[in-house]
C-alpha cells in the first residue's frame, strides 16, 4: 500500500540513508510504500505548480522489486491531481541506478549542477506533465 504519512514517522529512516536529512522544509510531504513494514519512502516538496523530489529510498532488503518506481508513479498521480507542470530532482552523476530509474519513469536530464554534492556533480532531471484544465 502507498500512502502519505506524517514526517515524524519516517524521519529516522531517512536519516539512516541520508545522514544530512533534516525536516525543515514546510512544503515537504512524505509518501511510503508498505506491506507488513515500510519498504520505501519518498520525500517531495509541493511548491506552487511544481513538485521537487527531495529524497527517495528503498530499504536494502527490498531493492529490485519495483518499489521506487511505484512511489514515483504515485507521485505523478498526485502531481496531475494538483495540476503541477513538472516534477524535478537532482541526482548524483555517479548514481547510475537512480539515473536509470528516473529515465525509466520519463524524466530527462536538463542541466548539470557543478559540485552539487560537495565533490560530485549532479544532473537536474525533470519530468514534464500535461496540465489538464
Amino acid at each position: 500500500m502507498i500512502r502519505e504519512v506524517n514526517n515524524n514517522m519516517v524521519e529516522n529512516l531517512f536519516k539512516d540513508y541520508f545522514p544530512n536529512y533534516h525536516r525543515s522544509n514546510i512544503y515537504e510531504h512524505i509518501i511510503i510504500y508498505e506491506e507488513k513494514e515500510i519498504m520505501g519512502a519518498l520525500s517531495y516538496s509541493l511548491i506552487y505548480d511544481r513538485i521537487e523530489i527531495n529524497y527517495l529510498l528503498t530499504l536494502l532488503k527490498f531493492r529490485k522489486k519495483g518499489i521506487a518506481l511505484k512511489l514515483i508513479d504515485y507521485l505523478i498521480k498526485i502531481a496531475q491531481e494538483k495540476k503541477c507542470q513538472n516534477i524535478s530532482l537532482e541526482v548524483d552523476i555517479t548514481n547510475e541506478a537512480a539515473i536509470n530509474l528516473y529515465l525509466k519513469a520519463g524524466f530527462q536530464k536538463k542541466a548539470l549542477r557543478k559540485n552539487y554534492y560537495q565533490n560530485h556533480d549532479a544532473y537536474l532531471m525533470i519530468k514534464e506533465l500535461v496540465v489538464r484544465k
